[in-house]
């Protein structure tokens, strides 16, 4: 399960993703959470429980990706 969603890392972020950084999204959250998940020591199964900062700090992770690593636009 993420603990981030699209909504959460646009709002890190200050902007809404593009197209490029959209299909993006679903690896990074995946990756962000298990990384948090794995210090936490701790698989969160049911989205009502999840701390609102475990949320910021997985969606904040994602931004600073998608920040800092920019990829090609899928028409280039």
């Amino acid at each position: 399960m993420n603990l981030a969603a699209q909504a959460d890392v646009e709002e890190q972020l200050g902007r809404e993703l593009t197209e490029a950084e959209l299909l993006r999204l679903p690896g990074l959250l995946a990756k962000a959470s298990a990384i948090v998940e794995g210090y936490l020591n701790r698989v969160y199964t049911d989205w009502d429980d999840i701390p609102d900062a475990v949320t910021v700090v997985a969606a904040s992770m994602v931004a600073r990706v998608v920040f800092t690593i920019p990829r090609a636009t899928p028409d280039s």
